[in-house]
């Protein structure tokens, strides 16, 4: 049975966890806000907003494009996860112990491995998981390479 993007979107996003963006560069404290997912981004969804938090709104109004911002959204739980509860509207998936390869890989390569065009350095990427864990390790492994977005 299908559901329409938004009750998917919410039914993916609303459980008993953390939702969070780091900016670019720095680290800050993980905040909690109940009821909503973690997720980390290489730069902030919201320039004008100091606070690190993506509310449930924000990113369901990215992922339905009533917000026009470009960003490569990319889930990093492991295929069994993503196979048994989906994923986000627009993500891509990447699983978290093969991040640090694919983002090494040559364009050509990594689009013919994952399906889709290897975001540059400059993106806006924002990954997520189920609680934030392999999110926030994600988010250390582009910055790492460079992902400063």
């Amino acid at each position: 049975m299908f559901r329409s993007t938004s009750t998917h979107l919410k039914a993916l996003l609303t459980s008993s966890v953390r939702t969070t963006i780091r900016p670019t560069a720095t680290l800050t404290r993980a905040v909690s806000v109940p009821t909503l997912r973690t997720f980390h981004s290489t730069h902030s969804v919201l320039q004008a907003k100091e606070d690190p938090v993506v509310s449930f709104e924000e990113l369901q109004n990215l992922v339905e494009g009533k917000v026009k911002k470009d960003y490569v959204l990319i889930d990093v739980r492991e295929p069994f996860e993503v196979f048994e509860s989906g994923v986000i509207p627009t993500a891509k998936h990447i699983p978290v112990a093969n991040l640090f390869d694919a983002l090494r890989l040559d364009p050509e390569t990594f689009k013919t491995t994952y399906g889709f065009s290897k975001p540059s350095q400059s993106d806006q990427v924002i990954f997520y998981c189920r609680s934030g864990r392999r999110s926030g390790i994600a988010f250390e492994t582009a910055n790492q390479l460079g992902f400063k977005r």
